[in-house]
């Protein structure tokens, strides 16, 4: 009788590219850029068609751009049009 084992591989899926280490926004909050792919309105989730944009700040906090604020998640991605 052998032993049998189950062994579970996280799967890789690029979602988007990212762009870090930046000084952007209006302050030089934008740390980094995420561009993201296109998803599909699920649940809550709106939908992405074309794809969004989040800015975040060194601690990964989305910020708005334009301000250099800190925003919610909620209001945290900007929609490629």
């Amino acid at each position: 009788m052998g032993i049998r084992c189950r062994i579970r591989l996280p799967i890789l899926i690029q979602l988007g590219s990212a762009f870090t280490g930046g000084k952007e926004g209006s302050n030089g909050q934008v740390d980094t850029m995420r561009i993201m792919n296109p998803i599909p309105a699920r649940g809550n989730n709106p939908g992405y068609p074309n794809g969004y944009i989040k800015y975040e700040n060194k601690p990964g906090q989305g910020v708005n751009p334009s301000a250099g604020r800190t925003i919610s998640n909620k209001n945290g991605h900007f929609s490629i049009d």
